[in-house]
């Protein structure tokens, strides 16, 4: 989008994994949905409720997997790579150890796909400098954002 407008923004397609567990059974009586728990630190990313599951996604900030160095082919619409569990694994298990309740339990889903964002995996959000009018709202992490 920023090469439409004549500008070069520090975007990179990395890999984000997410995981969907086997239904929780402490989820099953709830009514409501519980809160999203961020954590960067341990995680590199969120655990949520999906429907009566778990949800565990990944961002990898440290040392992220980056694909399609020059450009993002216009085919790659929904493509998909095989969960690459030794990438992942440190995270993982800081997600079980942060939320036990999904510790014991299998994994149902899992999803490894590339999301567009900055190298920092912060996203870039705001006012382009130099140039009127124009803002940036891109690399926000569209599960949390």
């Amino acid at each position: 989008m920023g090469e439409w407008s004549g500008l070069t923004l520090p975007m990179a397609s990395m890999t984000h994994h997410y995981l969907v567990t086997d239904a929780v059974p402490a989820f099953q009586d709830l009514d409501t949905e519980l809160p999203v728990v961020r954590d960067d630190a341990k995680v590199s990313g969120y655990i949520r409720m999906e429907q009566k599951s778990g949800l565990i996604g990944i961002y990898e900030k440290a040392n992220p997997n980056a694909v399609w160095i020059d450009h993002c082919p216009w085919e790659a619409e929904n493509e998909l790579f095989e969960a690459d569990y030794d990438r992942i694994t440190p995270w993982l298990e800081n997600a079980m150890e942060r939320m036990p309740v999904l510790a014991e339990l299998g994994i149902k889903r899992e999803v490894h796909s590339a999301i567009s964002q900055p190298p920092d995996g912060n996203p870039l959000i705001g006012p382009v400098a130099g140039t009127k009018n124009y803002w940036c709202c891109c690399g926000t992490q569209i599960g949390i954002g």
